[in-house]
């Protein structure tokens, strides 16, 4: 199906479709009470496609905004972000609750999830990760060949971890939310930083 100028799609248990989104202020995709994967394969700054769990295909253009929950059955939940080698893009934490957050990529979208367990970002020129709070205790590890992961808390709040790889510029900014007394520490596993 399609859908254009309107303000907001929901998208819930779609399973084997292709839906075209046009000038949709915002999409919604509801996850169910299972193990859901979203994908965000990004084309180019204005379009790009995301495939649910459940092998549906929803591509988009002029969107200003995607909106995922995770849903509340069982843990696992993940999106899974890959550019086209030109985008840049940011994830910042939720300052308060665990499994939410926003990422800005491909010139201005904004993809704001809850309720999501593992995050993964790949195949960009750029991309910054952002602590909410101005206390930071990071830990950078090494997940899979090839890939670095960054896990931790902000405030005592624990963020989503976030897996990286095939990103020419990664930046981690701890800095720009501090407060009255900031006390960051960041921790690299001893195998180091291998990402790709």
């Amino acid at each position: 199906g399609s859908a254009s100028n309107i303000t907001t799609v929901n998208l819930t248990g779609v399973t084997g479709d292709t839906i075209n989104l046009v000038d949709v202020l915002t999409a919604v995709v509801n996850g169910d009470a299972g193990i859901n994967s979203f994908t965000i394969a990004l084309t180019g700054a204005a379009s790009g496609n995301f495939v649910l769990d459940a092998g549906a295909n929803v591509n988009f253009t002029g969107i200003g905004s995607i909106v995922f929950n995770g849903g509340t059955g069982a843990a696992g939940d993940s999106l899974v972000v890959s550019g086209d080698g030109m985008v840049s893009g940011s994830y910042t934490p939720s300052a308060a609750t665990a499994g939410s957050g926003t990422m800005q990529i491909a010139g201005g979208l904004a993809v704001q999830f809850t309720g999501l367990e593992p995050l993964t970002v790949s195949n960009m020129a750029a991309f910054t990760f952002v602590t909410p709070g101005s206390e930071d205790a990071l830990t950078i590890d090494n997940p899979a060949a090839g890939q670095n992961r960054i896990s931790g808390t902000s405030n005592g709040v624990p963020f989503e971890a976030l897996t990286f790889f095939d990103i020419a510029d990664f930046t981690i900014d701890t800095a720009v939310n501090d407060g009255i007394s900031p006390n960051d520490s960041i921790t690299i596993d001893p195998v180091g930083m291998v990402a790709s």
